[in-house]
């Protein structure tokens, strides 16, 4: 239920009929394979085991695919255990899914290059097409309005590998070091808030609708 997906969902559905399929686990990859069938493209975002599964299926099935690569699907990072690639099974999977997919999206130049490296091919499927924003809506306040030195980090954080990825243990110590500054964290676990032991300048807020993250 991220924003982004949401909002690729809203914006194919103004043509077209979606149906979304989302979940975890054995019942998800029979959703997934199930929904194949009854569809003419198969639109995955992240490439994760379901949707390689989704994507060799519709291959089968003479069903286009696309693929959008958001970073944990081309991450290898055996420290951590951070990424798709660290399991090699799940890796094979996700090197033929790449191979296979009609289209290849990637939200930064950086992703493609991963891509292309981690499945060994040439990329010619692959695509640069960042991730849009509502400049609208994403303002700062009023022109000339006093602006108070403040740090905002907003990162979707619910495992051990995701926290150190993001670097938010570095924020932190960071923050340490710049006690005059308040600091803004939004997105972190609660669970991992203790291990971290903020000093008081750092603020932990849990994930909030984006609508409120401007305020």
């Amino acid at each position: 239920d991220a924003s982004c997906i949401d909002e690729d969902a809203a914006i194919i559905a103004r043509r077209y009929a979606v149906r979304r399929a989302t979940g975890s686990g054995p019942a998800a990859l029979l959703r997934a394979a199930r929904g194949v069938i009854s569809t003419d493209i198969v639109y995955c975002w992240f490439l994760s085991v379901y949707g390689a599964v989704a994507v060799l299926i519709g291959r089968i099935m003479s069903r286009r695919s696309v693929i959008v690569l958001g970073g944990v699907d081309v991450a290898r990072d055996p420290g951590t255990g951070y990424g798709l690639w660290v399991s090699p099974w799940k890796a094979f999977l996700a090197r033929r899914a790449l191979r296979t997919a009609d289209l290849v999206l990637v939200v930064s130049e950086s992703l493609r290059e991963d891509a292309m490296r981690l499945a060994g091919y040439g990329g010619g499927n692959i695509r640069y097409l960042p991730t849009g924003y509502d400049p609208g809506f994403w303002t700062p306040g009023e022109p000339g309005e006093p602006r108070e030195p403040r740090v905002l980090c907003v990162a979707s954080v619910s495992d051990g590998p995701r926290l150190a990825v993001k670097g938010i243990d570095v924020l932190v110590e960071a923050a340490r070091r710049i006690p005059a500054i308040p600091v803004t964290v939004v997105g972190v676990d609660a669970r991992f808030i203790p291990g971290l032991d903020p000093p008081s300048n750092v603020t932990f807020l849990p994930r909030v609708p984006r609508a409120e993250l401007l305020a």
